[in-house]
């Protein structure tokens, strides 16, 4: 007899078998019940289910692509008709401009230098138009802070995450908005906040004109501060058995030090019962061997870790 997969549809407990559960529409989040478990689980966190966990990452990842594929045509449109309003609007300018040049005393149109920059734009105040103006090119360094909470079964912890550094030339309001937004919807999406049910309390976007004052500024909030979680506290932070939260999707990585800029490229990317053996700041030092006996040292991040109880 085919083993049974329990989903929950219009508030009854279906069962389907192996072969029918993958013509269902289904997401990595679905919650399954095994016969025999004692608990509901995610699709994406049994095994025995990653062929079909699998063929969801590639529906997302085409519908990915096609969303990706739909805002460079928008953004190609949106640059081709801007050209083509500025171009007849410079046009318009130029006009305006040889007319009032006609006007100048002669003795002054001999020495045309002193009216240029360096671009040679008429700037002069004599004549100059508000219509016209000369763009100022600037860089922008942006990242975004976000304040969350997690709710564990050691009680609620808060955190202050922040993203790596974004340069935009010249941005505009849309364009900063934008990256806040993904940013949140990274967040939102990421392992812990979907496992731990992650909520963001505040979300602020930093931005600066050059890169060395947007990182020191960025730093301030890597190192402790009344916001931040020093995990080095929380009693419940002990030597022993621990579950560590990961997926091919969202691997969680080892580190040669306790230090976030220290990371290596093993890391696990299936959920395991490991044995920490001491912790220091945000981090926890473990000894895995894999299903292949190969043995890996070093430290992981404390939020990926889930205490047995």
């Amino acid at each position: 007899m085919q083993r049974k997969y329990f989903i929950r549809e219009n508030g009854k407990n279906i069962g389907y078998t192996f072969s029918e559960l993958k013509n269902k529409k289904l997401n990595k989040s679905t919650k399954i019940w095994i016969e025999g478990s004692d608990k509901w689980i995610r699709l994406d966190m049994i095994p025995e289910l990653n062929e079909i966990s699998e063929t969801i990452n590639e529906n997302e990842n085409k519908n990915y692509i096609y969303i990706i594929i739909v805002i460079i045509l928008s953004i190609i449109l949106a640059i081709f008709f801007s050209v083509k309003n500025f171009t007849k609007e410079n046009n318009s300018i130029n006009n305006n401009v040889s007319e009032k040049e006609n006007n100048i005393d002669s003795t002054i149109v001999e020495s045309p230098d002193m009216f240029l920059d360096s671009t040679a734009r008429i700037e002069d105040t004599a004549f100059f138009d508000n219509n016209y103006y000369s763009p100022i090119h600037m860089n922008n360094y942006v990242y975004v802070l976000l304040k969350t909470k997690l709710k564990k079964y050691s009680g609620e912890e808060y955190y202050t995450n922040v993203s790596e550094i974004q340069e935009f030339n010249n941005p505009s309001k849309d364009e900063l908005n934008l990256f806040k937004d993904r940013v949140i919807s990274h967040y939102l999406n990421s392992i812990d906040a979907k496992v731990y049910k992650g909520e963001i309390l505040e979300a602020e976007l930093f931005s600066f004109n050059n890169y060395s004052e947007a990182s020191n500024n960025r730093n301030k909030f890597l190192i402790k501060n009344d916001n931040y979680t020093d995990y080095t506290e929380n009693t419940s932070y002990q030597p022993g058995f621990y579950y560590v939260i990961a997926s091919a999707n969202y691997p969680v990585y080892f580190h040669n030090t306790p230090n976030f800029n220290d990371r290596r490229n093993a890391r696990f990317t299936t959920i395991e019962k490991i044995y920490v053996e001491k912790f220091s700041g945000n981090f926890a030092y473990v000894e895995f061997t894999n299903s292949e006996n190969k043995t890996s040292k070093g430290w992981i991040e404390i939020e990926y870790l889930d205490l047995i109880k």
